[in-house]
Order: structure tokens, then sequence, then C-alpha cells
């Protein structure tokens, strides 16, 4: 039984980059619990939303993954959109909504 909440894997084996950090500030600041631990790729069965954040890739869906399918609900959206909005802004907006 894994715990409730969004799932990102500890940055052991990826890279805890900026944009990274900046949808789970986003997600904190929805309300969106985080829960950072090791994941294993048999555990993405389990996802109802899987998404990527990067800097090329900014924050995009994965549609599937193996033999598993997903489509994007209200948390990806969210996120999306919450994101696109911020990277619009000045520099300085940024710094005061995020520091």
């Amino acid at each position: 039984m894994r715990p409730a909440g969004r799932h990102t894997p500890t940055p052991t084996c990826l890279l805890d980059g900026v944009t990274r950090r900046t949808v789970m500030a986003l997600a904190k600041k929805q309300q969106m619990p985080i829960v950072e631990r090791l994941t294993r790729a048999e555990g993405l069965s389990q996802a109802s939303e899987v998404l990527l954040a990067g800097t090329a890739a900014e924050v995009t869906l994965f549609a599937c993954i193996g033999a598993h399918t997903y489509k994007p609900g209200d948390i990806t959206k969210t996120l999306m959109e919450d994101y696109m909005q911020l990277v619009r802004k000045s520099q300085y907006e940024v710094m005061k909504l995020v520091g």
C-alpha cells in the first residue's frame, strides 16, 4: 500500500532541477501533498496520472508507459496551467511568488 498524495522520486536518480522544484512548489501552493520517495517503474501501474517536469519538457503528461495508459486529470491540468502562467510572468513577479 502506498501513501496517499502526489509522488515524486527522490532526486538520487534524477536532477533536482529548477523546473522540478517549481512544479513541486506550485503543487504545494495548490495544497496538493507531495511525497518524495524511492520509486520503481512497477509502481507506475498504480498511478492515475504521470507527468514529467523538466527544462525542455516543462510539464508534460505521459499518455502511456508500457501497457499502462494515463489521461490528464485535474492534477496534471492544474500544474500545467499554473506552470504556463508562471513562466509568462516577469522575473520580478516570479520572485514575489516563489521567492
